[in-house]
């Protein structure tokens, strides 16, 4: 029977409750608002699935080997360059379904399963908090067992957990994210309630990449009844906490998937576009795709055949995973990660807490690092 002791070492993927033959195991939420499986002793019958299935007891994937710049022309409607909408899009029309991370009627993310574009519309856009995946394994299995193409899309972990608990079939195609890590639902849903009671409007809707300011100036975009709440992602409070790293689970730290082909293909940010393809920086988005499997590889041919004016360039991967850190071994861990989270009130001066963890940088400083990285492409292009 699995038992969870060290929390570094469950990422929550749900592939234990989901194997487990007579659903012996639940996933409850801690403390901290992340979900763990909590099993049933007096149900739990010692076939020990639970324990064989879980990915961090299988081997270590091996690292992606090919990269690539892709735009196919969602880049508008998509956080980056539209690789990850063009490829479900593909998929739908090729009769497959994709499951997904969406929100849902209350704000909160969980995955669900689209088989038209307009249930597609959902899946769009990066959504920064972990997806509740409830029986998602399941759904699948049953998909693939009735003859369906499926495309499952979610972090490292999650596509590591779902290839475990599947195995081998050649009718599904896994894409991880390019993930930095996961924060709390408990959090986020804690904050929306925060964060409404200040603005004193229901918010009905959230678009963490809004680019309307700009692909790398994003904003965090709060829809209201009457109009859109735009805040710049260094001055969002829930963005700073995630980006310093507060709120990320504590498997994230030294993840044991990121970076990894856990999955057939891989999709993220081409942030150094700028030093790889510069002609190509034009403040819209462009996305970085890896390929890890064969299958991953046929995915891209079909996109390539069927995308018009597609964009898709090989870079190296080395280069271009250097500054998205959905690639990076490791995330430093904040000294006062666990005071953020023992001494967090859901339900009390939420905001207030947490920003006495973040830390927001100067008009000067920010002028600075500007300067900074403007002098450092002077000085890569007078070597080049």
């Amino acid at each position: 029977m699995i038992n969870i002791k060290d929390k570094s070492k469950c990422s929550g993927c749900t592939a234990c409750a989901s194997v487990c033959p007579v659903k012996c195991i639940s996933m409850k939420a801690d403390a901290e608002g992340f979900s763990y499986p909590c099993p049933d002793a007096s149900l739990c019958i010692g076939c020990g699935r639970c324990i064989d299935v879980c990915p961090y007891n299988g081997e270590t994937a091996p690292v992606p080997v090919s990269a690539y710049a892709v735009r196919t022309g969602l880049e508008a409607s998509s956080s980056s360059g539209g690789a990850l909408a063009s490829i479900a899009s593909a998929w739908i029309e090729s009769g497959g379904c994709v499951f997904g991370a969406a929100f849902d009627e209350s704000m909160a993310v969980c995955h669900i399963k689209a088989d038209s574009d307009e249930a597609l519309l959902r899946l769009r856009k990066s959504k920064y908090v972990q997806s509740e995946l409830n029986d998602t394994f399941r759904h699948v299995r049953e998909e693939l067992d009735k003859g369906q193409k499926v495309l499952f899309i979610g972090t490292p972990c999650q596509t590591a957990g779902l290839n475990s608990f599947i195995g081998t079939d050649n009718s599904l195609v896994t894409v991880q994210l390019a993930c930095h890590g996961v924060p709390s639902p408990g959090l986020w849903k804690a904050y929306l309630a925060a964060f409404e009671q200040k603005l004193g409007k229901k918010i009905s809707s959230v678009d963490f990449r809004d680019k309307s300011a700009g692909w790398k100036s994003y904003r965090v975009a709060y829809g209201l009844e009457n109009g859109v709440k735009r805040v710049p992602f260094d001055k969002d409070t829930y963005m700073l906490a995630y980006l310093q790293n507060l709120s990320l689970r504590p498997s994230c730290y030294q993840c044991r998937f990121r970076g990894r082909a856990n999955a057939d293909l891989t999709v993220g940010d081409l942030w150094n576009i700028s030093e790889i393809l510069p002609g190509h920086d034009d403040g819209k988005g462009i996305s970085l795709l890896t390929v890890n499997t064969e299958k991953g590889q046929k995915v891209l041919e079909q996109i390539q055949d069927t995308v018009k004016d597609m964009m898709c360039v090989s870079v190296d991967i080395v280069k271009a995973t250097s500054r998205n850190s959905g690639f990076a071994a490791d995330i430093p861990q904040p000294k006062n990660r666990a005071v953020f989270y023992a001494d967090l009130q859901y339900g009390g001066d939420l905001l207030a807490h947490m920003e006495k963890f973040i830390t927001r940088r100067s008009k000067v400083g920010k002028l600075y690092a500007s300067l900074h990285r403007i002098l450092s492409r002077i000085k890569k292009s007078m070597t080049e």
